[in-house]
């Protein structure tokens, strides 16, 4: 539970018993300071000028929150914006994992151990000093602090579900401000797409520095918007058409796949026996949408639309002429060389990894080049060795067969049935969406992982 004088559950995510109106259950100071931390965040895209001030405001914010369980939410917002609040050399994030590190030890007796987590964790430790830690300690260690600050903040928000849902809820306003960023700072990219006769097309990426990071994002946010409780019916209207525009221009195809697949996991849970008429709903209202994509030109001429249609058409000309180097943009040539690369190693190496590829750097040595596996699997192997694979993906495959065991058995009709389904469906992305990227050791990546 809460610490005493912590914030209860914000209104938008609370029951209906005889509670006040959620205006005046939102005007708390708590939840007003994370209100100015969004706004802070929904503003350094349009006012980059002002961004030494916007990110003192954060730090602010920050600072009050930190005697209460508020403050462990505020790592929902750097999950978008860590590197863009700035102070001087340093970042608001930065000082924040500080600040949870700090208020942790304070509060040390308090904070349950999660026992599941601490295998993969200790794989990822090791990886932080051995590996990271061999081209550049100082990075070693600053991700190794960063996965100690998640799996600190995940053992605070998981043991209390008001919590846990204020923590979703501002995950969603990150994912807002994220799309305001990429509308205002020119967070995109042109790509020439097509075979033959070739169309540019605009991927935006928001604050995800991605675009395949942002899809996977946004995907996550559809997800949370469909099931986490408390949201009134125009708020997961307002919310689902947002993430559904973001989402198409960030073009990502990965994304669009992985957040159907999501949906269908998500169907079968909700509706269980009942699931099988609403998946063929689901399935006549794809075909009604891909008809009118490709034959009405009111909607194929909406530039995100059209820029999916685009792609599509030419993944299916590649895939008719037997291109998978084309059909997966390049991927297929990647893992051929990254696997030869691990068939090489010795059997230390094939055992142990070692070898340094992540979001943060890669060992150019390797290669000859910054090379990024685009395979979350082939990526462990590469780092973690068959036996730190092994271990995390063991961990995570039993855990996530038990959830799933447990919630058709048990946690169905619990009254935080809605965070169980939420977990289940952000492992089911993370594993989905991890055979197009790779995401070792981000935390913010990370997070859907240990989640």
């Amino acid at each position: 539970m809460a610490e005493a004088g912590a914030l209860k559950l914000s209104p938008m995510l609370g029951q209906k018993n005889n509670e006040p109106s959620i205006l005046r259950r939102f005007l708390s100071f708590d939840h007003i300071l994370l209100l100015i931390g969004f706004a802070t965040c929904a503003l350094c895209g349009p006012l980059p000028q002002y961004n030494l001030i916007l990110s003192f405001i954060l730090l602010t914010c920050v600072v009050l929150s930190i005697r209460s369980n508020t403050f462990y939410v505020y790592a929902a917002l750097f999950m978008y914006f860590r590197e863009f609040m700035l102070l001087g050399g340093s970042t608001v994030y930065r000082v924040y994992s500080y600040l949870v590190i700090f208020k942790v030890i304070l509060d040390i007796k308090n904070v349950k151990l999660r026992v599941a987590a601490l295998p993969p964790m200790i794989v990822f430790s090791l990886f932080c000093i051995f590996g990271i830690g061999r081209l550049d300690m100082r990075a070693g260690i600053q991700s190794l602090m960063d996965l100690v600050v998640l799996y600190f903040i995940l053992a605070k928000i998981l043991a209390d579900d008001d919590l846990m849902r204020l923590y979703l809820f501002v995950f969603l306003l990150g994912g807002v401000a994220s799309g305001i960023f990429g509308w205002t700072a020119e967070a995109s990219v042109n790509i020439d797409v097509g075979v033959g006769v070739t169309t540019e097309i605009t991927r935006v990426y928001g604050a995800l520095y991605d675009a395949n990071y942002a899809g996977f994002y946004y995907s996550v946010c559809l997800l949370t918007v469909m099931l986490l409780k408390g949201l009134k019916w125009w708020m997961r209207a307002a919310f689902g058409a947002y993430f559904f525009v973001v989402l198409f221009q960030t073009g990502s195809l990965s994304g669009l796949l992985t957040c159907l697949v999501a949906l269908v996991l998500v169907v079968i849970m909700k509706y269980r026996s009942r699931s099988i008429p609403f998946l063929v709903l689901l399935f006549f209202c794809l075909i009604g949408f891909a008809i009118a994509a490709w034959n009405v030109p009111a909607v194929r001429n909406i530039a995100a639309i059209g820029s999916i249609v685009t792609r599509v058409n030419e993944k299916m000309m590649y895939l008719a002429l037997g291109r998978w180097d084309m059909l997966t943009t390049g991927r297929y040539d990647l893992w051929q060389t990254v696997v030869s690369h691990f068939n090489r190693q010795p059997m230390l190496g094939k055992l142990f990894g070692g070898n340094v590829i992540t979001t943060l750097m890669t060992d150019e040595s390797l290669f000859h080049k910054d090379l990024a596996c685009h395979q979350m699997y082939l990526q462990s192997l590469l780092n973690f060795g068959i036996v730190g694979a092994i271990t995390i993906f063991l961990s995570l495959a039993s855990t996530f067969v038990y959830r799933i065991f447990r919630f058709f058995t048990v946690d169905k009709r619990a009254e935080n049935s809605d965070i169980k389904m939420i977990q289940i469906s952000f492992v089911a992305v993370f594993l989905v969406f991890g055979l197009s990227v790779d995401y070792f050791v981000d935390w913010r990546f990370l997070f859907f992982f240990l989640i």
